[in-house]
């Protein structure tokens, strides 16, 4: 469950087809980008408030678009947003797959370190 500016949100899991995610060069944190035979893996958020959407697009700044997608929830499709790597910083990936057990084993704690924190952007 994750807490937005006092609302609580559950996430449910759910697939992207034809998507993967990437490590972006220098940074802890993942870019995902169309891939005609990849699948990312995530949670799937309803309900967000348009204001929380608008701080979102802020703190996802120009490396990133918000695209509607078709994603995934226990077998059912379903629309959602997803912010997906703006085409112009491709060169920004690097040649491997995010992972989420390596960021959590090798680079979690630089991410908490270095994180200014959603609740800053206004």
């Amino acid at each position: 469950m994750q807490e937005a500016s006092g609302l609580q949100l559950h996430g449910v899991p759910a697939v992207l087809p034809g998507y993967a995610c990437y490590k972006v060069h220098d940074e802890t944190y993942p870019a995902i980008t169309a891939s005609p035979k990849g699948v990312v893996q995530g949670l799937l958020y309803e309900n967000i408030p348009a204001d929380a959407l608008e701080r979102l697009d802020k703190f996802e700044g120009d490396m990133f678009v918000r695209k509607s997608l078709i994603v995934s929830s226990y077998g059912i499709a379903v629309p959602a947003w997803s912010y997906v790597l703006a085409d112009n910083y491709r060169e920004h990936l690097e040649p491997i797959e995010w992972s989420f057990d390596r960021f959590l084993c090798k680079e979690k704690r630089t991410f908490q370190r270095d994180y200014h924190g959603y609740r800053n952007i206004r």
